[in-house]
Parts: structure tokens; C-alpha cells; sequence
């Protein structure tokens, strides 16, 4: 499933296949890297919100800041039992 979306600021129409949007957030989560998205546009929360993202991922993962983002990733990883996280 494809779903199209076109970024009204820089007329880009940018296409997100459903499938590879998941497997890189579950390959990223396999190797132990947390992804964690701010400052989205609504046409990119649209576009995931039609294709389900939200349901084949985690919902806590999108923030409106930057800030935000980065707050709750270093509460993650001071919640972590194991050092191994990467914060990107």
C-alpha cells in the first residue's frame, strides 16, 4: 500500500510505501535504536495516520517539539534497565 502525500511549503510531492515505513522503525527497534519523530507536519501525521502507522508501531514516539522528543528520550533511557540505547 502506497500513500502519497505533497508538502504544500516546498510543492515536493514525496511518496511513503506503508511497508518500508514499518520495517525501518522495526529494524531501527530490533537494533535497539528508539526513533523518535518531532515537529511533523500535518500532512506527514495525516499520511501516517492513513496508513496505520500508529497501529503497526507506537503512538509515543511523535512529538510537537524538538524538546519534547528529546525530553522523553532521555526519560526512557534513565528509565532503561541497559545502557544500550542509542538517542538519535
Amino acid at each position: 500500500r502506497q500513500v502519497i502525500g505533497k508538502d504544500r511549503k516546498s510543492g515536493v510531492n514525496a511518496m511513503i510505501t506503508e511497508p518500508k515505513t514499518i520495517e525501518i522503525f522495526n529494524d531501527l527497534k530490533h537494533r535497539g535504536i528508539v526513533l523518535y519523530l518531532s515537529e511533523c507536519r500535518f500532512e506527514v501525521r495525516h499520511t501516517f495516520d492513513a496508513m496505520k502507522f500508529y497501529e503497526k508501531t507506537e503512538f509515543h514516539i511523535i512529538y510537537v517539539t524538538t524538546h519534547d522528543a528529546v525530553t522523553a528520550a532521555r526519560n526512557q533511557l534513565n528509565r532503561a534497565s541497559t545502557p544500550d540505547h542509542t538517542i538519535i
